[in-house]
């Protein structure tokens, strides 16, 4: 039986069978240092305006990418999420503080805290949007042509906004609804049959503070009138 060494291994080999004998020792030549490739990026402090990571994404994972460079995500002291949002244009959209006249907003998302409305013509703004509080109701008897009915007073350095009314007189004729002295409308109206009108979107608000909402007779009769008015003061 003669044996042979077979190459790179530690085993001993009948070169006549083929048979092997020993254990298998898989023979590795000496390194002088051992070297560990773990694919990783090298470390980096974070920091704005930093260049395109490398993959995989080590940190990079909390940043954003602006269209130019890479910023980190920001957060709140009490690990909150902080987000700006930006308009179409790239503007970014803040908080407004409540009241009328407010501007339009600089992206699509309007971040007013209650319902609004855009105004349009003067003042071409956005307005909050009312609610009716008050109820107003008078009554005249045999109101001469001529003269006219305190409908609504409103609280002292007060205006009075109308939203709606409804107005029924025993005999047929024209009225004319006031704010103060300034006609505002005009009904007409057959007898004992209520006329009833609503006004839209956020009414009608009267032109100084303390005018009186008022109703005039203009039948060229006396005439009883009968008024429901609802609306608020501001």
């Amino acid at each position: 039986m003669a044996f042979q060494r077979d190459p790179g291994i530690a085993r001993k080999v009948d070169i006549q069978t083929g048979e092997n004998y020993g254990r298998e020792v898989v023979v590795v030549e000496a390194l002088s240092a051992l070297l560990v490739d773990t694919e990783l990026p090298a470390a980096a402090a974070l920091s704005d305006s930093a260049a395109n990571p490398t993959t995989p994404m080590v940190g990079a994972a909390l940043m954003g990418f602006d269209g130019f460079v890479w910023r980190r995500v920001y957060g709140g002291s009490s690990g909150q999420l902080r987000v700006t949002l930006l308009g179409a244009g790239g503007t970014a959209i803040s908080d407004q503080a409540e009241g009328d006249t407010a501007s339009n907003h600089t992206g699509a998302i309007g971040t007013l805290a209650h319902s609004y409305m855009f105004s349009g013509g003067s003042p071409n703004s956005w307005q909050r949007k009312r609610g009716v509080t008050s109820l107003k109701t008078a009554q005249g008897s045999a109101v001469a042509s001529g003269s006219s009915v305190d409908i609504w007073t409103p609280a002292s350095g007060k205006k009075f906004r109308l939203f709606g009314f409804s107005i029924a007189q025993s005999g047929a004729g024209r009225l004319e609804v006031l704010d103060d002295a300034t006609i505002i409308g005009y009904l007409r109206a057959t007898g004992n049959a209520p006329v009833v009108l609503g006004m839209p979107a956020n009414g009608y608000q009267s032109a100084v503070a303390n005018n009186v909402l008022k109703v005039k007779n203009q039948t060229g009769g006396a005439t009883d009138l009968d008024v429901i008015a609802w609306g608020c003061e501001e």
